[in-house]
């Protein structure tokens, strides 16, 4: 589970959506900034600027943290230190965001960090620090992991942007960035751990609190840390050794006013609730036993026996023959082992219950399987007395209780949808969709014959009052093949919004383009719409159009950029804006632009070649493109990021200008990206390989496409071959099903690969019946709205999403690719919608 998810998760809200500041409580407690001081507010910060303060775009800065009880005192001081010493201030404009940043799913970098201080000089800095000291030295506040505590704390100190600059990082994704002194942006680090940049001298006052922190060691503390086997806001969790025994332990550890749950509980409250009830459950089945519990610095560590095994949740996708990549096991065998497990989760549960406790967090990453088949508990941070009758303070998605449960019944609602997960892990889906609890145990059914005795009670226990054993008829089949996902996408467009039109992926909010883009904004989804012939609202494309003018920050590229947005434009009839649009892509500075098909060359010079206006300039791009790609061996693999989509570009350059050559450079690509995969002809690859992953955004199906579009240029027999393992029989796109639905990362992306690579052909029993399989598991995706419509559950299926990557819009298009033909990408030659040659 992408924890990450969870911060754009607003309760009662069916899309993903940025995080609500809350009600500017701090503002208002704030007040008025001094009469001449410039104001401004962004989605969580409030920032004063003192007139006549020209601050540097990066520097030495400091920052503050606070508690929720602490933080209305702390700026009143901060701020009026600032006030009187004309120095620039910004601090969280409410307690909501406060708390959501001290969260446990809360980001580890930016926790604690609450004001922040910019010293206009840098010879400030020292004097500025000291004065904090003075005034809230000492006062509560999680530490900021990113940073160097100023002596006693909260205040905290590091280097970074004073201003807020995107660049790029090493995988293509926007982020923060500072200038590096040659003139190039560079990722400003703000992950765990002190990190300034190499070429920056560190101050006296830093290598005074330097000198500090490599000071500050355990003191009587009888364990050596081993491995890190988990982080979270909230601390860490260790295997460690003992060394006054040479035995194995657990450490878990509690930061102080951090990983706060629901009800304001910090990690090391939780820690004391996990202590207590470990040691009521002492000696009960599958329960760790408690060696210790003591303070190391501020936080707080728990020390218990080793549980040794794996998660569930591993087991669960190494084994499970309805998942891809599992390890060679039938349908009644994994029956049986699931069968096993659930009993002894059962049995560990009720005697949990027995003893009074409610374990409160049951889910497959806090069940351990042992080697010999046994099942252990770990995590019991959310455990309560039965006795309480407490709700959930925490949850897994997938298996926590609805509101008004609590709690032994928490514990139940849990272990309902355990058994489901079993077999198929979509019960995060559950909560959206009344009817899927029916419809997710049919198709578990129709995969795993033996297994409706273990699931029958689940999905009896979960089903909505009013449900009935069919549910509704399918949304995607009701009249013409996603239509009802068409209708569904275009009734939740919000057009009075500037940021987006169409609700989608997270990846919406970490970039000031992709509420628009074509990926997970509105560009694919009108696309989309043209493919598949439904008409898009005017006021839609017109949206799409200001949007997109009124947007300096777009880049050059397909699925992120202006080629896709201007793609989209020209399907809408828009010709004069979309021609625009790829004339200020083709202007941008290919020294700038990545190599990938997603945001760089490859996408903008497939683009322009569809365009067929400047040939010339579609071969300058190749051109630049074979230049810097031709050494490289290293990076992701795959159609969006790696070789497969650079040797499309390359295939149909050879098309362009009947050049050979460029067919050399596509075939070095793809042995590129098929050497990073672990395929060679011949060689079955090992079931845990990056080969067997169906994704069409990073696995072996990008690589059969640009193969088949290679063999329309020249026959290759290992060509052929690579194409038919992908494709048949035991291929990647015949075993398993992923969890997710879209086109990037899920079963619509898989069968769009499966269908395009069979086109002009008859397909074999195998691929035919992995299509099938593929094509019936949308229902599992697929809400059905109040007016008729239906939308898609996105990426982690925690909320519907109606954009192309990972919602609505996708599935949309891939029932076009499946029934009618449709090209995969809006970029594919003629090549694969016909025979292989």
């Amino acid at each position: 589970m992408g924890l990450d998810y969870l911060a754009y998760c607003a309760p009662g809200s069916p899309f993903y959506d940025a995080p609500s500041p809350g009600d500017d409580d701090l503002v208002a407690h704030a007040g008025t900034a001094p009469e001449g001081w410039r104001t401004e507010m962004n989605e969580q910060w409030h920032s004063w600027h003192p007139p006549g303060v020209n601050l540097p775009g990066q520097g030495w800065k400091i920052h503050v943290s606070a508690t929720a009880s602490n933080c209305r005192s702390i700026l009143d001081r901060v701020l009026g230190y600032c006030r009187d010493n004309a120095v620039p201030v910004k601090f969280l404009r409410s307690t909501a965001v406060l708390a959501s940043r001290n969260s446990k799913y809360g980001d580890r970098g930016s926790s604690g960090k609450f004001i922040t201080v910019y010293p206009p000089e840098a010879s400030r800095l020292g004097p500025i620090l000291n004065d904090l000291d003075d005034l809230v030295g000492g006062e509560d506040g999680p530490s900021i992991l990113s940073d160097l505590r100023w002596r006693r704390g909260p205040v905290y100190v590091r280097y970074g942007g004073f201003t807020l600059v995107y660049g790029r990082d090493a995988h293509g994704r926007h982020v923060p960035c500072i200038t590096a002194p040659d003139g190039s942006l560079v990722p400003d680090e703000r992950r765990p751990g002190f990190h300034p940049p190499a070429w920056v001298e560190l101050p006296s006052v830093v290598q005074e609190a330097m000198r500090s922190r490599e000071s500050g060691v355990l003191v009587d503390f009888p364990f050596t840390v081993d491995s890190a086997l988990h982080f979270s806001n909230g601390g860490g969790v260790y295997r460690a050794t003992d060394t006054r025994t040479g035995d194995t332990v657990l450490l878990k550890e509690g930061r102080p006013h951090a990983g706060l749950d629901e009800t304001g509980s910090d990690a090391v409250a939780r820690l004391a609730t996990e202590r207590d009830m470990l040691r009521r459950l002492e000696g009960a089945p599958g329960v760790p036993r408690v060696i210790e519990d003591r303070r190391g610095h501020e936080h707080q560590f728990l020390i218990r026996d080793f549980v040794e095994g794996v998660p569930l949740v591993q087991e669960i996708h190494r084994r499970n023959p309805a998942l891809p990549g599992a390890e060679s096991m039938d349908p009644d065998a994994y029956t049986d082992w699931a069968s096993s497990v659930l009993r002894q989760v059962q049995a560990g549960v009720d005697a949990m219950h027995e003893r009074g406790v409610v374990f409160g967090d049951l889910h497959p990453g806090n069940i351990i399987v042992s080697s010999d088949g046994a099942v252990g508990f770990i995590d019991f941070e959310s455990a309560s007395l039965a006795d309480d009758d407490r709700a959930q303070s925490i949850g897994a998605p997938g298996f926590r209780a609805p509101l008004g449960w609590s709690g032994r019944s928490v514990d139940d609602f849990a272990l309902a949808n355990l058994r489901l997960a079993l077999f198929l892990p979509l019960t995060e889906t559950l909560a959206w969709a009344p009817h899927l609890p029916e419809a997710l145990a049919r198709s578990i059914e129709s995969i795993f014959p033996r297994a409706g005795a273990l699931i029958e009670p689940a999905a009896r226990f979960l089903r909505a009052p009013g449900t009935t054993d069919e549910g509704p008829a399918s949304p995607v089949g009701n009249g013409p093949r996603g239509s009802a996902l068409g209708r569904g996408v275009l009734s939740s467009a919000t057009p009075e919004r500037r940021d987006r039109l169409y609700p989608g992926d997270i990846g919406q909010f970490r970039s000031p383009t992709a509420g628009l883009e074509f990926a997970f904004g509105a560009a694919g989804v009108q696309w989309a719409a043209h493919v598949t012939g439904q008409p898009v609202p005017r006021a839609h494309v017109e949206w799409l159009r200001h949007a997109a003018d009124d947007n300096e920050a777009l880049g050059p590229g397909l699925f992120e950029g202006r080629a896709g947005i201007a793609l989209a434009l020209i399907a809408a009839g828009e010709t004069d804006a979309g021609a625009r649009h790829l004339d200020i892509a083709k202007s941008h500075p290919v020294k700038l632009m990545d190599g990938s098909l997603w945001r760089g060359i490859p996408g903008l010079g497939l683009c322009l070649a569809d365009a067929g206006t400047d040939t010339a300039h579609v071969v300058a791009l190749g051109a630049a493109l074979r230049d810097r790609v031709r050494e490289e061996s290293t990076g992701a693999p795959g159609l969006f990021e790696g070789g497969a989509g650079r040797a499309l570009f390359f295939a149909r350059l050879a098309a362009l200008t009947v050049d050979d050559e460029w067919i050399d450079d596509a075939v070095r690509q793809l042995d590129r990206d098929l050497g990073l995969l672990g395929w060679r002809p011949g060689v079955e690859p090992d079931a845990r390989s990056p080969w067997h992953n169906p994704m069409l955004s990073g696995g072996a199906a990008g690589c059969a496409l640009a193969a088949r579009e290679i063999l329309a240029h020249r026959q290759d027999d290992r060509l052929r071959a690579l194409v038919e393992a992908v494709r048949d029989t035991s291929g990647p796109l015949c075993r398993g099903m992923l969890t997710h639905s879209g086109v990037l990362r899920g079963r619509a992306g898989t069968a769009m690969a499966l269908r395009t690579l069979w086109r002009g052909e008859e397909m074999s029993d195998a691929a035919a019946g992995a299509l099938r399989r593929l094509d019936d598991a949308m229902e599992l995706s697929v809400v059905p709205l109040a007016d008729g419509g239906a939308l898609a559950f996105g990426d982690m299926s925690l909320r519907l999403s109606a954009d192309w990557a990972t919602g609505a819009a996708g599935l949309q298009h891939a029932c076009a690719v499946i029934d009618g033909g449709a090209p995969l990408l809006p970029v594919l030659s003629a090549s694969l919608l016909s025979p292989t040659a």
